[in-house]
């Protein structure tokens, strides 16, 4: 049941983005806002499943199943300790994300708020016929609800199902991870949307030999392509490696800036430069994540374009968790998190 669950709401996840680019192209308002409020409700559809599966509650409601799935991914108890509220409420109640304990509780209660600002969205838009969500906001409830389905399973059991998907939806998950990660590498403008995915499908259109939305729609009417087609086409889009997309899609909540650097530097230099800018000296708790989900926080110093450890004990556990690494995604975090920086060691 638990894989199964998984599979549909990875599913529904990919018809709620393609729903989402048919409605940046279409100059039809009415036909945009009907395709932009299908997109969210489908969204929030997405991430209600991966909540479920991850905690076995079908018949839950939604404020119930998503504070269940908050403790169960963060391995924390499901009701406080005095066992008058949720540990989600207790949460709250201490400050939110400045009260969470550690990297994983203080993404999940970012995700989670997430989620009950959508479920108000999918409330809105059911029950309100004229109400019309902002095209931005409908891309970043995407973005953070493919956020949620990272951090609600492994990383191991997201690739299997991937690889078992029909040829047609693998294509467009593959095309919404270059589309997601195109727009996060600059600011969330309006007009920034519909030129990154006319960038992507002019890419697409150049080995298929046609239009990238004609061709992707010829896809779910049986459209008869050859095995080796399909082989070119999955080999061109998909992201050269996954697990490297996953590490900088799956916090931006809680992320203002990022970027990708090779960790050997950093062993041989003592620090690294980044394209990640500060205008004066800044020291902060620094977590450290591998993909098995082990942690640990050191403090490092972030000054103009570098970043270095502030002691000889973070250097220790730094090069500890670097070490066999290639490369990793360093993350500065907003003020209201309980700590600055965010490494991902890939």
């Amino acid at each position: 049941m638990y894989i199964t669950t998984k599979k549909y709401s990875l599913e529904i996840f990919i018809y709620a983005f393609r729903h989402f680019i048919e409605a940046i192209f279409n100059e039809d308002i009415e036909m945009r806002g009907s395709l932009l409020r299908l997109s969210t409700v489908l969204a929030h559809e997405s991430a209600e499943l991966a909540a479920r599966a991850l905690t076995g509650k079908f018949g839950a409601r939604y404020k119930e199943l998503f504070e269940d799935a908050f403790s169960h991914a963060s391995g924390r108890p499901v009701v406080s300790k005095d066992k008058r509220k949720t540990y989600f409420e207790e949460v709250y109640g201490k400050g939110g994300l400045k009260a969470c304990e550690n990297y994983y509780e203080c993404l999940m209660f970012a995700l989670t708020h997430r989620m009950f600002e959508l479920t108000r969205i999918r409330n809105e838009l059911y029950h309100e016929g004229g109400y019309v969500i902002a095209l931005s906001d409908a891309y970043r409830f995407l973005r953070d609800v493919l956020a949620y389905l990272i951090n609600t399973s492994s990383n191991d059991i997201l690739l299997k199902l991937i690889d078992e998907m029909p040829f047609t939806l693998k294509v467009w998950f593959y095309l919404s991870l270059k589309y997601f990660l195109e727009v996060e590498r600059t600011e969330v403008a309006k007009d920034r949307f519909s030129d990154v995915w006319k960038n992507i499908a002019k890419c697409l259109s150049g080995i298929v030999y046609e239009d990238a939305l004609k061709f992707l729609e010829k896809l779910y009417i049986d459209y008869k392509y050859s095995f080796n087609n399909m082989n070119k086409v999955i080999n061109y889009i998909k992201p050269y490696d996954i697990n490297e997309v996953f590490a900088i899609l799956k916090d931006r909540v809680i992320v203002k800036d990022w970027d990708v650097i090779n960790t050997f530097s950093w062993q041989e230099k003592g620090y690294f430069n980044t394209c990640i800018y500060t205008d004066r000296r800044r020291e902060g708790k620094a977590v450290i994540e591998r993909l098995n989900g082990k942690t640990t926080t050191i403090n490092l110093i972030h000054e103009y374009y570098e970043f270095y450890w502030a002691s000889d004990s973070d250097k220790e556990k730094l090069l500890e968790y670097l070490r066999d690494a290639r490369k990793a995604v360093i993350k500065v975090c907003f003020e209201d998190v309980p700590f600055k920086f965010i490494i991902s060691v890939l």
